[in-house]
């Protein structure tokens, strides 16, 4: 990087330029152009614009993925009516995550993204409005056949196959008049 920088100081900035800063960008990239970017480098011998045409093919795109995190997460327990809150707002979460815990995360693009371990599970506009409440009705897709399920299995008022009788405890019992 030192070498680059005494190579511009030496060869740019000893010719004369006009003193705006529009004069030396314009001066800058013709000379880039045509003295700068023309030069064969002595270790790779090659121009920088011929290595940069070989090393094209390997380069990723720019700005597609941030290069450091630049979201802040935070934990959330989904409510047992499917909801998360956020910024005194409610967001809708699929039934299933009832009473569990989500990783919220608000991303660049006013977004909110939940997720269990791994994959995000529900994604929302964040709401500025007056509006409270965001629901997703994906969100409840096939609840219905599982309560239905459960009912079949678990009809009201009797035991579950597999539940434990607990014993209740014996409590004291005395007058309430002294």
């Amino acid at each position: 990087m030192k070498r680059t920088v005494l190579y511009v100081k030496n060869n740019f900035f000893q010719r004369k330029h006009e003193p705006t800063l529009y004069a030396l960008n314009h001066d800058i990239r013709i000379w880039l152009d045509h003295t700068a970017n023309q030069k064969k480098n002595q270790t790779t011998n090659e121009t920088p614009v011929q290595r940069l045409q070989h090393e094209q093919k390997f380069l990723r795109s720019w700005g597609i993925k941030s290069l450091f995190p630049t979201s802040h997460w935070e934990m959330r327990e989904v409510s047992r009516d499917y909801f998360i809150s956020y910024l005194g707002k409610k967001y809708s979460v699929p039934f299933r995550y009832a009473g569990q815990k989500v990783k919220v995360k608000v991303t660049l693009d006013h977004q909110i993204e939940m997720y269990d371990e791994q994959e995000c599970i529900a994604q929302h506009p964040i709401l500025t409005s007056k509006t409270k409440v965001y629901v997703k009705q994906e969100h409840y897709e096939g609840m219905q056949e599982i309560e239905k399920e459960q009912e079949l299995t678990n009809p009201p008022g009797l035991a579950a196959k597999n539940s434990v009788q607990v014993p209740t405890p014996m409590v004291e019992t005395r007058s309430l008049a002294s």
